[in-house]
């Protein structure tokens, strides 16, 4: 078991939505990480590369259970909770 898991029955957080739609939200988006470094930027297009959340979850036997859209589909709320 994860050590998330091991201290919450669920976790909540937010993310990007992968792939990032081609609208200004997202356009923005992609140019506030640019503009917190080169560093962040590269760690946050090897980020969205891999997969963003459902990648992470995937790794930590996570599962997504219910996820919430922002108006534009740029971002979303997203509950998981442990696959055992």
């Amino acid at each position: 078991m994860n050590d998330l898991a091991r201290i919450a029955d669920k976790i909540v957080t937010g993310d990007y939505v992968i792939p990032s739609p081609k609208v200004f939200q997202g356009t923005l988006s992609k140019s506030i990480e640019f503009i917190a470094g080169k560093k962040h930027f590269r760690s946050y297009k090897s980020y969205m590369a891999n997969g963003g959340i459902s990648y992470l979850a995937n790794k930590t036997r996570l599962k997504i259970i219910n996820e919430i859209y922002d108006k534009q589909s740029t971002n979303h709320i997203v509950v998981l909770q442990n696959k055992m």
